[in-house]
């Protein structure tokens, strides 16, 4: 579905039915209603976000992009595109984060879900479990943490269709150091993954701004 941006540019939007669909699957999937995050301006893609609140059972925030797999990714002709080229992201937060701030120590998550919404539309990429994605030097997201990046893993969500048959995958950001960045190009995502098996990193993961680097010393 297309709709006009603020300039006339052409914005993709999911349709009514597939938020529906979304918005239904996450609803009985986690239990709980949500608050949707409504996009004011859209320059390329409308992109909201779907705000799960803590809850006894589950102790912490998750966000998760609507409007994404409004765009098909362009998927390298050795895989199965049917099976890759939509995609909604994911990002969990501690019960005590303030969500509602727009102070960058605060907002960094929600703007950086967003942005890397937008990349593939922008820059003409894809997304699939494993890959990263570096912010700009390494630079990182907030004064008060040296996290500069993210790994794409798999989530609570899976094997979920729009009501047309079109799959959808969910993956969940995984904020990294640089040097965790340098080591998944270097050995692999499989040796990064395994790294916070070993480390026992919390699953689902959940946003620690000074949690322990797993790769100081590895490279």
């Amino acid at each position: 579905m297309e709709l006009t941006g603020p300039g006339n540019e052409k914005v993709l939007q999911l349709s009514r039915e597939q938020m529906e669909d979304i918005g239904d699957y996450v609803e009985m999937l986690y239990g709980q209603e949500m608050k949707v995050l409504h996009e004011i301006v859209s320059p390329d893609i409308h992109l909201d976000v779907l705000a799960l609140f803590p809850t006894k059972e589950r102790n912490y925030y998750t966000l998760i992009t609507m409007g994404m797999s409004a765009y098909k990714m362009e998927i390298p002709e050795m895989y199965d595109a049917k099976e890759l080229e939509r995609c909604e992201l994911i990002i969990n937060l501690p019960a005590d984060w303030n969500i509602q701030s727009p102070d960058e120590k605060d907002y960094w998550p929600i703007r950086h879900l967003k942005m890397a919404g937008r990349m593939p539309i922008i820059y003409k990429t894809w997304f699939t479990l494993g890959h990263t994605i570096a912010n700009n030097d390494y630079e990182p997201f907030a004064p008060n943490t040296k996290l500069c990046g993210f790994s794409l893993a798999s989530s609570l969500i899976n094997n979920f269709t729009f009501r047309n048959g079109e799959k959808v995958n969910f993956y969940t950001l995984v904020p990294l150091y640089k040097e965790e960045l340098q080591y998944s190009y270097k050995r692999g995502y499989v040796k990064l993954l395994d790294l916070f098996k070993k480390n026992r990193l919390p699953y689902p993961p959940i946003v620690d701004i000074k949690r322990k680097n797993m790769c100081r010393f590895k490279l």
